[in-house]
């Protein structure tokens, strides 16, 4: 399993909705939960992911206000200012899974609908628990 390059990317889940679209990790707004929403690229569906000193987490960090970064909310994935809050971010064979720094828990949806919060629960294999990465150009013309 490998963690992937430092850079932008779009984080959508494995699963389709109903209606076949693709869902993408969305920021919302500073102190929200992180959501996923049908797939249009723009900038509230960026995220930046950087590595942490430690050489096995990362920091996943909204584009749109970069300086804000994900952290493990009440309910969730939550943005909020950063505090060295870190991920564990691996390639399977069924996708990418986000766990915390511990590895004991993975981010995933409930359903694969519109809107829906991203969770953090225990990891079940479930293919609502995987992600792929897509890269997307740093250009800036997003």
């Amino acid at each position: 399993m490998t963690r992937p390059a430092p850079g932008d990317y779009i984080i959508y889940n494995r699963v389709l909705s109903c209606s076949g679209q693709k869902l993408a990790i969305t920021y919302c707004n500073k102190g929200g939960p992180v959501t996923v929403t049908p797939l249009t690229q723009l900038r509230e569906q960026i995220w930046t992911i950087k590595n942490y000193s430690d050489g096995k987490t990362q920091h996943i960090i909204p584009k749109k206000d970069d300086n804000l970064e994900v952290g493990w909310g009440k309910t969730g994935a939550v943005v909020i200012p950063p505090g060295n809050y870190v991920w564990t971010i691996r390639d399977g064979d069924d996708g990418y899974t986000i766990q915390d720094g511990a590895r004991t828990k993975n981010w995933g949806v409930e359903k694969a609908v519109a809107n829906t919060k991203v969770c953090i629960s225990v990891d079940r294999g479930s293919p609502y628990q995987r992600w792929v990465l897509q890269k997307v150009k740093t250009s800036g013309d997003y």
